[in-house]
């Protein structure tokens, strides 16, 4: 398949490759591809789960945070490290 893209976008492909970035237009456009994909899954799911705390809202599924939360929070959380408790899956980068 062949691609033909005007300026700035052939300057700018032209300008990654010869920085390093990538070795080819092709690679840059599978990047470019990629990332563009990797948006539009994240935004589904960021629209699903916006969805899903809106519903939590109208169905009086809500915490209110106040100060004595969040200290028993913290309180928690310092526990749980200080008894180096591992964390949870669901918490790790």
């Amino acid at each position: 398949m062949q691609i033909v893209l005007e300026s700035p976008y052939d300057e700018y492909i032209a300008k990654l490759i010869e920085n390093g970035n990538f070795q080819n237009a092709e690679q840059v456009v599978q990047f470019a591809l990629n990332e563009k994909f990797q948006f539009a899954q994240w935004d589904h799911q960021t629209i699903s789960l916006i969805e899903e705390g809106l519903k939590d809202v109208e169905e009086g599924r809500v915490i209110e945070i106040t100060e004595d939360y969040i200290r028993d929070v913290m309180d928690g959380a310092r526990k749980k490290y200080l008894d180096n408790d591992p964390i949870p899956s669901h918490i790790k980068p």
